[in-house]
Formats: C-alpha cells, structure tokens, sequence
C-alpha cells in the first residue's frame, strides 16, 4: 500500500523520485523498514479515525535532523528525513554503553526487569515522538499544512503565534500518544508490582529521550537564548516544559484509572530528568550542552510558565486542535464502553 500511494505520488510529480531515500543497499536496511512498516501501518489505523486519507509516510533523502508534514493535492504526506532516522540509530540504538556508569545503578536495575535495554526504550521514545508530532500536524490540518511544516533551522521565518500554538498541540498530542505506549509496557511488566519509583524512572528515561533529540536539532545549535516571539517552533525550555506537563498529567490520570494509588511529582520529574539527561549527554554532545540547557530552564521558569498558559488559553476550546479531536475520540469510546458493559 505504501509503495502503491508513493508510487502515485511520484508519478505525478507531488514527490521527485530521488526526494525518497533507497536503504536497499544500508547497513540498518532492517531499522529503517521495520520504522517504516510500522508508521505506514499506524497512519493508515489513524486515517479512518481522523479523515486524512489518502496518506503516506516516506523517508526523505536528506541528512539534517527534521521531519514534514504536509496536504499537497489532499494527498496527506509525512516525511522523516533520514538523517534523523540515522542520529536515533546512532545516539540510542547502537549506544549499548548509554547508562553505565555508577551513578545510573537504579536505572541499571531498571533495566533488568525490562524486555529491552534502555538505550532501545529512548530509540522508541524519539522516534514515536516524532511521527505522532508530524500525524499531529495532519489532523489538525491547518492552513499551514498546504505550505509543509517543519522545523526552522534559521528562524528567518515570520513569527505568528498561531505556528507555535500548533507545535504545542501536536507535543502534546503526541506525548500522549507516547506516554499511553510506556503505561501499557509498565503494567504489562511489573503488574501489581508497579510502584511511584519504577514509573517515574520510566518517565525519566522517556523525558531524556525527547530531550536530547530536542538539543540535536539544528535550529537550537544556531539560537539556544530563549525566545517566545520568533522563529516558526517555541523554543526547546518551553516545548519540553509542556511535554512534561503533558505526560505527568497523563500518567496519573491513566494511573487512578487503573486503580492504583500514587501519583508522579511534576518537579521530581523535571528534576530527575535534567541528571539523568547531564549524565548521558556527555557521550552525545561531549560538552556541557545539558547544564546550559538546565541554566536556561531554571533562570527563565517564570516566562515559559507566562508563555505556556498564554498557549493553553488560546487551546481551550479550540476544536481543530489534534489533542482537542483526540479527546472527543476518546470520550465517544468510554461511552460506547460504558454502554456495552451496562449490557
């Protein structure tokens, strides 16, 4: 089906035909087609719930960290670039050596009740987040869809706050996406068993994931200073302040449903993420880009919380936001469920 529709698209000049990466002949040949089988099929499931059929998702033969979303001749497309795909497989997957050192212990004896190593968890947490983000984008179907959205690397686009309230929307559309895939691992894996510390350091891991791939990208390495009226994405603090936000809020509302009994602490969170990311960032960055990260994070806590409840004024209520569709969804299926177990 994905070749059908690409196919199509090639032919009639949507997408040049060496726009679209060939990893016959790569190394990761296995990493890059289960990535692909796997989004083709998950986009398709979603296409159904919210219209954005026909849809297609390719890797796009360009090395810089980004991704795109786009409508072109209601043809909904998603684009991953393979440099991205490629920075993961190297940052997270084939890093066997990420947590250890001594200091990461309880995260060494995480990882040993788990079914895959960490490093492969943080490979996950990255990649979904990045195809959610760019499905996100589809469904919101903006304006700015007909344009292509990506990241700005040199912020030379013209600043409107509608572009940032979309980024906001699809991070949070898609860490809830994400964070819904953790839950489910950690009851499947520790059942009765699972207490506060294991799902925070789960949350930990998957926090520091999106962090890190947040810091690879080309558009911080150019303005790290934070800003709140430029560029076409907020800045970095600011994203990951709400993604947090997003999935701690998430988990233990998800976790009261299930029937247990604590809670996840937003600081604690925030906190544990910022060591947990300084202590494996060196192997990435090799350089002190977490502890300045950290630095802006703490000296400009009170303009990203001014900016982020500008943002969820301007969300609520909003119906084509994808979080907004999401929640309907979600509703009319807890009532379809309530209805059937009445019976």
């Amino acid at each position: 089906m994905n070749n059908e529709i690409l196919n199509e698209l090639i032919a009639k000049k949507i997408i040049p035909s060496d726009d679209v990466f060939d990893f016959s002949g790569s190394p990761f040949y296995e990493e890059f087609k289960d990535i692909l089988d796997f989004y083709q099929k998950n986009l398709l499931i979603n296409s159904t719930k919210y219209d954005i059929h026909p849809c297609v998702i390719y890797i796009k033969n360009q090395f810089g960290i980004n991704a795109r979303a786009a409508k072109i001749q209601d043809y909904f497309i998603i684009s991953i670039n393979m440099g991205a795909i490629k920075h993961l497989i190297d940052v997270f997957l084939m890093n066997k050596e990420l947590i250890n050192e001594e200091s990461l212990k309880e995260y060494q004896e995480l990882e040993s009740f788990l079914d895959v190593p960490i490093h492969v968890l943080m490979h996950h947490g990255a990649i979904h987040f990045s195809f959610y983000h760019e499905m996100a984008h589809l469904i919101q179907k903006s304006d700015y869809l007909t344009l292509s959205i990506y990241e700005d690397a040199d912020h030379d686009s013209q600043f409107f706050i509608t572009r940032h309230l979309l980024e906001i929307d699809a991070d949070e559309f898609s860490a809830i996406n994400v964070v819904a895939h953790v839950v489910d691992h950690a009851e499947d894996t520790f059942g009765d068993n699972l207490n506060e510390s294991i799902m925070q350091n789960l949350i930990v891991v998957l926090c520091s994931s999106l962090l890190l791939y947040f810091l690879s990208f080309q558009s911080y390495k150019n303005e790290p200073e934070i800003y709140t009226t430029k560029s076409t994405h907020p800045h970095p603090c600011i994203r990951i302040a709400w993604i947090v936000i997003t999935i701690i809020d998430y988990v233990n509302q998800d976790l009261k449903g299930r029937g247990y009994d604590f809670t996840l602490d937003r600081k604690k969170i925030g906190e544990a993420m910022l060591t947990f990311s300084e202590l494996i960032g060196v192997k990435i960055f090799g350089d002190s880009t977490i502890s300045y990260f950290r630095k802006l994070m703490e000296e400009n806590a009170e303009l990203i919380s001014i900016y982020l409840h500008k943002i969820s004024m301007l969300k609520h209520n909003d119906k084509s936001m994808a979080v907004s569709k999401w929640n309907y969804l979600a509703g009319e299926y807890l009532k379809k469920k309530g209805a059937e177990d009445e019976e």
